[in-house]
């Protein structure tokens, strides 16, 4: 099953590793074939993400039916189906995922808490509501980015508006869609500088204080960059490759034709695309 923090495919990755095409999940009313010499039969992903074998064919039926998972077969309308296993999607699947926590943790984005999230900033915009400590700048970097919209900042027990223009004071969203910003308003129209940052003379910011600043915002890509995604599509392949040889670094070749090395590191040029999303500071 995919998971919204999955930054590539299970269709990418089996592309990458020249593995055939994505499996497809079990389907009503599909005319089916059995395997012969040559030629392998009708295969799907059951839900439980086993390889399901069509070796009687037929017509699948009206409902799902419930699949032998214990190496046993599965009568489906007529349709025999043969358990194989684990499937492959499902091992990559797994990779996938897990790979896109990793990114998250290592990248400093996600909840505050660092509990799994339902939604990651790398494939869409998500809500968060955070809560930092002042920190006498008028410049706050975020958690998470791109920022695309703020829903509400208080400081202490005062709300700031947004600064719609340079002679209106409250936040703004810096051009880097890391930070935010709180802007004096120069005299202009609006709410003055004076009620929203009392007591700080003529500097206008994020007051020191422990977890004295609330803010709920919006951040994150709109689709997955592309340079992300590939990086994570070549790094699931490599552990997908990996799966066979864990911790193994040169193997003998047959007939005495001598030896190949393996190097299992995530190579330099994904590292550059890594380091280019982590966050650095507050």
């Amino acid at each position: 099953m995919t998971s919204p923090l999955d930054t590539t495919s299970v269709a990418l990755v089996k592309s990458w590793l020249q593995g055939g095409a994505q499996l497809s999940p079990w389907q009503a009313g599909q005319v089916v074939t059995a395997g012969t010499a040559g030629a392998p039969g009708a295969q799907i992903n059951d839900p439980a993400g086993h390889l399901q074998i069509c070796i009687a064919p037929g017509t699948t039926g009206a409902t799902i039916p419930t699949f032998n998972d214990a190496g046993g077969t599965t009568n489906d309308n007529g349709v025999v189906w043969q358990d194989g296993g684990i499937s492959q999607d499902q091992n990559i699947q797994e990779a996938i995922t897990a790979w896109g926590m990793y990114l998250l943790q290592y990248c400093g984005y996600g909840d505050q808490n660092n509990d799994v999230p339902a939604a990651s900033p790398f494939n869409e915009p998500v809500s968060f509501t955070e809560v930092y400590d002042g920190n006498g700048s008028a410049v706050l970097y975020l958690r998470n980015r791109p920022i695309q919209s703020v829903q509400s900042l208080v400081i202490g027990t005062l709300t700031i508006p947004q600064s719609t223009s340079f002679t209106t004071a409250g936040w703004v969203i810096r051009g880097d869609g890391k930070s935010i910003a709180l802007r004096y308003g120069g005299g202009g129209a609006g709410v003055s500088s004076s009620q929203l940052y009392p007591n700080c003379g003529s500097r206008y910011n994020f007051w020191e204080g422990i977890q004295n600043v609330f803010i709920t915002y919006t951040a994150g890509f709109t689709t997955t960059p592309a340079d992300l995604q590939f990086m994570s599509t070549r790094v699931v392949a490599l552990s997908y490759k990996e799966r066979t040889a864990i911790g193994q670094t040169s193997q003998a070749m047959a007939a005495g034709a001598g030896t190949v090395s393996f190097n299992w590191k995530i190579g330099d040029k994904d590292w550059l695309v890594i380091t280019a999303y982590r966050r650095v500071s507050l």
